[in-house]
């Protein structure tokens, strides 16, 4: 009976050594590991929703007389990632973006658009180099869309599919770092942010 406890403290110790040993080189290298979880915030430039009101507007000025000046904010992003293996993560993501446009002669503000987007997403990690990783996704979910013109026109309010495809990000960083992103869809042309893997 005390060998049998004796060799079971053992295998358990062995057990936990090893744990031990893996969480300190993940934590010395940095290393992506199954069961990883990463939360991140970033800002994106030249979203889908921003880039169609831009031609609109700028496809109606070249018929019709008048000019107008745009603004907008975000993409704006917050998102969760959990690594199903070293290569793979899922995870969700929720941003926030809006586009205003205003008359140039008289300032009047024209439309308001606000976009609520919710999406599921997938990454692939296909490069490591000393800490720069190189991976590729795709986001599909939903976006509310809020729209008020000031013209007289109705509200509306409406759901609409939101994509993004990420072809090339890097993340740079060991547990805190930050990411670039360059891709297609509702999180712009190219977007930016930190993260933190626990």
């Amino acid at each position: 009976m005390r060998k049998l406890l004796t060799i079971m403290v053992l295998v358990l110790l062995i057990g936990c050594l090893q744990a031990h040993a893996q969480t300190v080189e993940e934590e010395i290298t940095g290393k992506i590991a199954k069961g990883q979880h990463e939360l991140y915030a970033g800002y994106g430039l030249l979203s889908g929703p921003v880039l169609v009101h831009y031609l609109g507007d700028a496809f109606l000025e070249a018929f019709f007389s008048g000019s107008s000046r745009k603004s907008f904010v975000g993409p704006i992003m917050l998102g969760y990632s959990y690594f199903v293996s070293d290569k793979v993560s899922v995870g969700l993501q929720g941003s926030y973006t809006s586009f205003t446009s205003r008359e140039t002669s008289t300032d009047n503000l024209t439309s308001r658009n606000y976009y609520y987007v919710l999406m599921p997403h997938t990454q692939y990690y296909w490069g490591d180099l000393g800490g720069a990783y190189f991976y590729s996704g795709a986001k599909a979910g939903v976006c509310y869309k809020d729209r008020f013109p000031e013209n007289g026109l109705d509200e509306q309010h409406r759901v609409i599919l939101a994509l993004h495809l990420t072809a090339l990000g890097v993340r740079f960083g060991k547990k805190v770092g930050f990411y670039v992103e360059g891709g297609a869809g509702f999180d712009g042309v190219v977007n930016a942010g930190a993260n933190i893997r626990f």
